[in-house]
């Protein structure tokens, strides 16, 4: 049985993980993971974040405001953290 995945819509707020990009290719620790927070549907920059709970954060003030979804996508699944839907 196949289950439909949703897609989010021009509105909802998205946290997407997306690697940092290495100055030095040769180094040997870990590549860390930032976080971007964006209005899908709209143009501009905004910042990242390079912890979960900070980009949470600022992603559920922006729907709040905006009386929408907060959905985070990761490895191309999205998940609804949260609905401020009216």
């Amino acid at each position: 049985m196949s289950r439909r995945q949703f897609q989010p819509v021009d509105g909802d707020v998205v946290i997407r993980r997306e690697r940092v990009p290495r100055l030095n290719p040769r180094a040997q620790f870990p590549q860390p993971w930032r976080y971007r927070v964006v209005v899908r549907g709209e143009m501009g920059e905004r910042p990242t974040f390079t912890s979960f709970p900070h980009a949470a954060s600022e992603a559920e003030q922006i729907a709040s405001e905006r009386a929408a979804r907060v959905i985070i996508i990761e490895d191309d699944v999205p998940i609804v953290l949260a609905d401020y839907r009216r």
